[in-house]
This record gives structure tokens, C-alpha cells and sequence, in this order.
């Protein structure tokens, strides 16, 4: 997460998160303008704003390239952003192949006819949960920014958010996520006569979409309204007392001020007595900390490994081994396409492909080919799928000068 800094007792759906889970946190970030972005902070950001140009121009304007890959409107962004100082170049690369996943999936980014459409709103709502208009100058008790709210006589209304998170959501979770229950609150106080509110989720590194109505009956609303209202208050507690304790929580696997946090330095360097010797509570904050202190300790082997090769450990090494892996020969497309001429039924492509991700593609893909029929399988996996050498990370044994890469394939696969 970047730079949140605002008034402390206006909350947002993350400050609410931060002031849960650690004040002395939500304090560095809100309060006194910590800016911890790092690279992956960046590339979503300037995905961001990709996907807000395309939404606000017209189609026949994105300037498609042909055959396929970015349209000419979005990687000019992108370099606008390399020449601002928002990302570097190898950050621009990483974010051409997020995006890329978006558009061979045929994520749409634009809007049909009839939609009254807004990027990037700000909403703000008072302490009883009451919209403020825009231009007012009123401190807010809430607020937050849609990426797009849209408007349809007939469809009504939706909110759209672009993540580039590996792992996507399910209309079930999206139901249940705070940011998602925030946000359709704030859409319903905007549009009081409102029923119902539609939430999109667009995850452009797998490129598909989670869905999920709220509806205005429905408990999350109040519930949502008293999480808000409990977080508002433990913020006024501790700026009444200007006490920020640290505490152990989800945030430490990725906490800037780790190695600045007491509680934190405590678990991680107190002494290693066996597990029975420690309480329960005692051995899940020693769980807590050394999950963030093994983190940063792999962060720098692995850096050095990328460098320097695999590192000596006596029997054995640490590092980047090479293996050989399969990538698609063809596209997305282009595969399931054949598939289903070999014979894959709707149902069979919603269960092996509706949700995969792309590091799960050839697997997949191989996979089904097995399954459709063994008799074809190796043929078509040569048409459908290329091996590469690529490299897994982990112990092993030293390889003796001159071996072959570990073979990704499966025993079937080995017998051609």
C-alpha cells in the first residue's frame, strides 16, 4: 500500500483495516505520511490508470495493433508513466504482461449505450451515513474513491475495481469483502432510491471478473455501518490518549516498520525453546514474526542467487535450479478452440478453464488433452504446447557440469 495520508478521523475502508489490525501502523500511514509503494505498488497503480483511459475513450480510439497484444492507446500510457517517474522500464514491461492477460481474455473496459458513467469518484458520507455532495466543504466521517461508478435506467447501478492480484475472488468472497460492502454502502447513499447494487471486481492478471449484488435489506449493511463506526472510534481513543501500541497481525508480513517494532524484534530474536515450553499465544506470535522475518531473509538469497548462481550448503545448495517447463504454442483462444474440436463439452471447459490462472495454463492444457484422449494426447501437445527451460527455486543437490535441465513433464508425457 502507498501513501493514505488523510485526516485521521475521516475513515477509509483501508485506514478502518489499518487501525484494526496496528494503531502504531495506521499512525505511521494516515497520520504522519509514511509512503511505503514499492514495485508491485507501482505496476497497479499505473494499470490503474490504463484502465481508466481506455474506460473514458471510446473503442474505435484504443488504436488495436494487429495481431493482438496491447492496443496502441494503452501502451502509449504506459510509456507516459516511464516518462513521469511513476515506473521504471522493467516495471512498464511487467506491466504490459499483466494487462495483456486482460485483453486476450477480452476483459471489456468500456460501456454500452445508456450507461451514465464516472471515473474515479471521490464519495464522502457523514457520521449518520449520509451522502455530501461534491463541492461541499464539510469534514467527512467516511470516504473513498470508486475506479467507476455506472449508472443504467434499466440495469441500475455498479461499481467497478481493478485489481492485479494473482489470486481472484469469488462472487461468494466478493460478497464478503469489507472494501466491496464499503463501497456498495457508499453507492447506496449516493442513489437512495436504489435497491440493489452491483460490484465488479476486474482481475487483469488472469482476466476475468468476480460479480456480487447487494442488496439494501440485507445484513451486511448494518454491519458494515458498525465496523465503520468502531474503527472511527478506536481512532479517536488513541488520538485522545496519543497512544499507538504495535500489535501482531496480518499486516506484519509486509510491514515497512518491522524492523523498527518491538513486539515484532522480541518474537523474532527471544530464545527457541521447544514449542510445549511456550503458550498458545506465545507460539502464534512467534509464528506471526518469523513468517516476516523468513521473508525478508529469502528475499535477499534469492536476490543474490539470481546474481550469483546457487549457494553452497555443504551437501547441498540453495537457489534457481534449471527446469523444463511448457508454454502455450498458441493462444488462449486459439487452445480452447482445439480442445473443443477434440471434444471438451462446455461443462468440461467451465470446470478445467473458467478460473485458471495463467502459471496453471499448460498444465491445464496438457491435463485435458490426457483426459479428452490419451491416444492424441502427445501429438496434440506438441502443437498446443512448447517447452522452455525455466528455473525453480529451492534445496537441492548440485548438478554434476554439463546435466540437463529437470524435466517439468509428467511420466506420461516422458514415455514419447
Amino acid at each position: 500500500m502507498s501513501n493514505v495520508r488523510h485526516p485521521p478521523m475521516e475513515i477509509h475502508q483501508s485506514s478502518a483495516q489499518l487501525i484494526e489490525n496496528c494503531p502504531r501502523l495506521f499512525k505511521a500511514k494516515v497520520i504522519d505520511g509514511l509512503d511505503d509503494s514499492n514495485r508491485w505498488s507501482r505496476i497497479g497503480s499505473a494499470c490503474h490508470v490504463v484502465a481508466q483511459r481506455l474506460n473514458a475513450a471510446e473503442t474505435d480510439a484504443w488504436g488495436d495493433p494487429p495481431g493482438g497484444g496491447l492496443p496502441s492507446l494503452a501502451r502509449a500510457v504506459l510509456d507516459e508513466q516511464v516518462d513521469a517517474g511513476a515506473i521504471d522500464k522493467s516495471e512498464r514491461e511487467e506491466c504490459e504482461a499483466v494487462l495483456v492477460h486482460a485483453f486476450t481474455r477480452k476483459m471489456q473496459f468500456g460501456f454500452g449505450p445508456g450507461w451514465e458513467v464516472w471515473n474515479e469518484l471521490t464519495w464522502r458520507m457523514r457520521e449518520d451515513f449520509t451522502h455530501i455532495p461534491h463541492g461541499v466543504t464539510e469534514p467527512a466521517a467516511y470516504s473513498g474513491t470508486w475506479d467507476r461508478l455506472q449508472r443504467h435506467p434499466e440495469f441500475g447501478v455498479s461499481i467497478v475495481d481493478y485489481k492485479t492480484s494473482a489470486a481472484a475472488m469469488t462472487g461468494t468472497e466478493l460478497s464478503q469483502d469489507f472494501q466491496a460492502r464499503t463501497y456498495a454502502l457508499a453507492a447506496m447513499t449516493l442513489f437512495p432510491d436504489v435497491r440493489t447494487v452491483t460490484l465488479m471486481w476486474g482481475y487483469l492478471r488472469v482476466g476475468r471478473w468476480a460479480r456480487a449484488v447487494f442488496d439494501r435489506d440485507g445484513t451486511w449493511m448494518g454491519q458494515t455501518k458498525a465496523r465503520l463506526i468502531a474503527a472511527r472510534a478506536r481512532v479517536a481513543a488513541h488520538l485522545e490518549l496519543d497512544q499507538w501500541p504495535e500489535t501482531l497481525g496480518l499486516g506484519c508480513k509486509y510491514c515497512p516498520l518491522a524492523d523498527e517494532c518491538a513486539t515484532f524484534v522480541t518474537a523474532v530474536r527471544a530464545p527457541y525453546p521447544p514449542a510445549d515450553a511456550l503458550s498458545v499465544e506465545q507460539q502464534a506470535a512467534r509464528v506471526v514474526a518469523l513468517s516476516r522475518h523468513l521473508q525478508t531473509l529469502e528475499r535477499s538469497v534469492r536476490a543474490y542467487a539470481r546474481s550469483h548462481g546457487p549457494i553452497p550448503l555443504g551437501g547441498a545448495c540453495i537457489g534457481y535450479k534449471p527446469v523444463e517447463k511448457l508454454e502455450p504454442a498458441v493462444s488462449y483462444e486459439e487452445t480452447l478452440a482445439e480442445l473443443r474440436t477434440i471434444g471438451m463439452t462446455p461443462a468440461q471447459e467451465i470446470e478445467w478453464f473458467r478460473f485458471v490462472r495463467e502459471a496453471d495454463f499448460p498444465g491445464r492444457v496438457r491435463s485435458a488433452l490426457w483426459e479428452l484422449n490419451p491416444a492424441t494426447a502427445k501429438g496434440w501437445m506438441q502443437e498446443l504446447l512448447s517447452p522452455y527451460t525455466g528455473s525453480k527455486w529451492g534445496i537441492f543437490e548440485p548438478e554434476p557440469p554439463g546435466a540437463m535441465p529437470e524435466s517439468a513433464f509428467d511420466e506420461e508425457d516422458m514415455d514419447a
